[in-house]
């Protein structure tokens, strides 16, 4: 016979605290983390400094309007200088505007600097991304 004040193991009247085990949504967790992301970049973004239009940018780079320039001290060939900037994830510069030249050409002065414009013999001239020089 079993005792009428046990039930499911426990006396009646035998009280015990009750604990929880919270399962989060992993899909609500994703999404709070995602959102969280997000407003970090955001506020990176408007927050990261900015480089002014004619000033020293980050060391030796030269910003100009929407691009920056690095002008080196070595001397290289044209391949070495071409892998050198690969390395510093940039390219050797394309000259695209006549007010790009006219910066480049005061800037470096007499000094001879090495740019992406090549052509192989009977071509036209070509930048390193592969489109046509043109006269501006």
């Amino acid at each position: 016979m079993i005792n009428p004040e046990l039930r499911d193991g426990r006396p009646d009247g035998f009280r015990r605290r009750t604990i929880c085990n919270f399962k989060p949504n992993w899909k609500i967790c994703l999404c709070v983390c995602f959102v969280i992301i997000f407003a970090a970049c955001i506020i990176m973004i408007v927050k990261w400094p900015k480089c002014d239009k004619r000033v020293a940018c980050s060391g030796d780079w030269l910003a100009v309007r929407e691009k920056r320039f690095y002008f080196s001290d070595d001397t290289r060939n044209w391949t070495a200088s071409k892998i050198f900037c690969s390395l510093q994830k940039s390219e050797l510069a394309q000259i695209d505007t006549q007010k790009d030249m006219e910066f480049l050409k005061r800037y470096a002065g007499t000094d001879m600097h090495w740019i992406g414009l090549s052509r192989k013999q009977g071509d036209s001239w070509k930048w390193t991304n592969g489109t046509t020089f043109n006269d501006w």
